[in-house]
């Protein structure tokens, strides 16, 4: 070399495999001839750079790029490499159709090398249908791939949904994955690697199961709604006529001085409520299934509430050899913020199922402060009872939905199994977890803990503000010059309501149904219209509508819903179709009251002294 570099006056460079010390090296060798002041060749000067690192790399470059080029491969329908600086398709291309392997360029009257633009065009028109045909080409010219890879795009992954030509020369949709390799070689030319792979049959499946998931999810919500619907009958004919019974019994405790009837009133009135729990603790798992339940916190004050409580529970234990006993921490604050109802409720339904399972002894309710912080105090809340207690083997099932454990010793008892269950979603919502220990034929302990949150004496303040209100709205007034409609298919429904009201004097009018309702509402001046929900002919939402839509002033007429359906969504129901407010049944002369001075002209009201 040194001597055609002499002779040639032409410097070469080139690269040598050696070892040293038995390592294999490369060596990159620059050899230039020395001139002197006439031109001829008086010695050549040389340089050498160790380049073995560089070598290897690009060595494990080209070799990673091979691997994954024959990866990329496996499955493809078509894979090619292309030089796209030169407009140079580098492959004799074999096409995989219906599983038979074809000389792509022979087909189209091509040999390799050849133009790539020529090519992606002529397989284009041959492969594909007209209408996405040119958008395919346009995207593939070279000038495009070349474009991506100066913006930085190295690599780039697709799917396409192409109507294609198949062996039979009929047109079938296909979905189809690209993927295209962009690189540079050594010559600093771009070149690209295109797979395309025929994934049509996955997602044929993919499209029958999403198919078959939608179906599923149809018939789920189908079998919700007609759940829904159910219990929205099962709440309005349970609550209908317990309305019935509790507010009878209500009217009659208002006038009865005798005391062995006032007793058997308020046996009437227990068993009435008794009852209305029950419906009352399936639509509220109802509610929890559909996630529409709601933790609603509020100030509270815990001791009248615990006394309350008390006295509830000291009832349902009347006529049992059984002694109720509460311990109450005496670091309990006056005054917290939670949601004080559904705690009230958990404590009821483990002390109700406490006493149900346990015929002598005792049942013990334990509430105690475990810490207190500036903000907030986490509660242990147990009950406790010397009851028939739960076999080992069946404490797995203790909180399922409607669950009845130990058949043979709990038949003769009532219940619906739901208490417990609900009792754990409750709890589990307010942020606790309850627990359970029990020793069968011993008796059982369920306890949780649950954090409240303290209160500010500006927010105590508030609350005894509003008590204050809600005691005066709560009063008994009269109101003479009121007129009010009430709508309702139920004769005894309508009974009860006017005993409920007697004492406030209103002048009363009644309509059996919506269409009655909405043409007394017509032709007559109501200052308020109370509108049952279930009706014949026109229900209360069909008759709001109807009445909202009348041209006169008529129109602004207020209505409260009457209700005995409590599921989930209906007081959107109300309001969505124009109704004011809403009361549900059994009427609760309290609340009744209140709506009644909320939306009477204030100058109606009258206060009894």
């Amino acid at each position: 070399m040194d001597k055609e570099i002499l002779e040639t006056g032409t410097g070469r460079q080139y690269v040598i495999k050696t070892e040293v010390n038995g390592i294999p090296k490369y060596i990159d060798i620059i050899k230039e001839p020395v001139m002197d002041g006439d031109g001829n060749t008086i010695g050549i000067v040389g340089l050498m750079n160790d380049v073995t690192m560089a070598t290897q790399e690009l060595s494990n470059k080209l070799e990673n790029e091979k691997a994954y080029q024959e990866a990329m491969r496996a499955g493809a329908f078509l894979a090619y490499n292309v030089n796209l600086s030169k407009d140079i398709l580098k492959d004799d291309l074999k096409e995989i159709i219906d599983g038979k392997e074809l000389n792509l360029l022979d087909i189209l009257g091509m040999k390799a090398p050849c133009g790539y633009n020529e090519f992606i065009t002529k397989w284009a028109n041959t492969a594909m249908k007209e209408g996405p045909r040119q958008g395919f080409i346009d995207y593939h010219l070279r000038e495009r791939l070349i474009s991506l890879y100066n913006s930085g795009q190295s690599e780039i992954s697709q799917e396409l949904s192409i109507e294609m030509i198949n062996s039979e020369g009929n047109p079938e949709l296909l979905w189809i994955n690209e993927n295209i390799l962009l690189m540079q070689n050594v010559d600093k030319e771009v070149m690209a690697f295109i797979t395309l792979k025929n994934i049509t049959e996955e997602r044929v499946k993919e499209q029958k199961m999403r198919k078959q998931l939608e179906e599923a999810v149809k018939e789920a919500v189908m079998a919700n709604k007609a759940k829904d619907q159910f219990l929205a009958n099962t709440s309005h004919e349970i609550r209908t006529p317990m309305n019935a019974v509790i507010g009878m019994a209500e009217v009659l405790l208002r006038e009865e001085t005798d005391p062995r009837k006032i007793e058997y009133l308020n046996n009437i009135k227990a068993a009435g409520v008794h009852l209305l729990g029950i419906i009352n603790n399936i639509l509220d798992f109802s509610k929890i299934e559909s996630g529409k339940i709601e933790i609603i916190p509020e100030v509270y004050e815990i001791r009248p509430r615990l006394d309350r409580l008390t006295k509830l529970l000291e009832e349902r234990v009347s006529g049992k050899d059984v002694e109720l006993i509460f311990d109450v921490d005496e670091r309990l604050p006056q005054f917290m913020y939670g949601d004080a109802t559904r705690i009230r409720q958990v404590i009821i339904n483990l002390v109700n199922n406490a006493i149900k399972f346990t015929e002598k002894g005792f049942v013990k309710v334990t509430v105690r402060v475990e810490e207190i912080t500036d903000t907030e105090v986490t509660e242990f809340i147990c009950v406790e009872d010397s009851g028939i207690g739960i076999k080992e083997e069946e404490m797995d099932q203790l909180f399922g939905a409607f669950n009845r454990l130990d058949k043979e010793k709990t038949a003769g008892i009532e219940g619906t199994g739901l208490g417990l269950t609900l009792s754990k979603q409750l709890v589990e919502l307010m942020g606790g977890n309850i627990q359970v220990e029990s020793e069968y034929g011993v008796g059982t302990k369920f306890f949780f803990t649950i954090k409240q949150g303290l209160v500010e004496e500006s927010k105590i303040k508030e609350k005894n503000d509003l008590e204050k209100k809600n005691e005066q709205d709560e009063k008994l007034f009269k109101a003479p010059k009121a007129r009010v409609l009430i709508a309702d298919d139920s004769a005894v429904n309508i009974k009860v309501f006017k005993a409920l009201v007697a004492p406030l004097e209103m002048q009363i009018d009644t309509a059996e149904n919506g269409k009655i309702a909405a043409d007394m509402i017509e032709k007559n001046e109501y200052d308020l219209v109370f509108m049952d929900h279930m009706m014949p002919v026109m229900n209360g939402i069909e008759a709001t509508k109807y009445v909202r839509q009348l041209e006169s002033d008529k129109r602004d007429v207020l209505i409260i819903a009457l209700t005995a359906n409590a599921v989930v969504g209906v007081k959107e129901q109300f309001i969505e179709a124009g109704m004011n407010d809403f009361i549900s049944k059994p009427i609760q002369i309290k609340e009744l009251l209140s709506v009644l001075r909320k939306y009477l002209p204030s100058e109606y009201i009258e206060e009894i002294s």
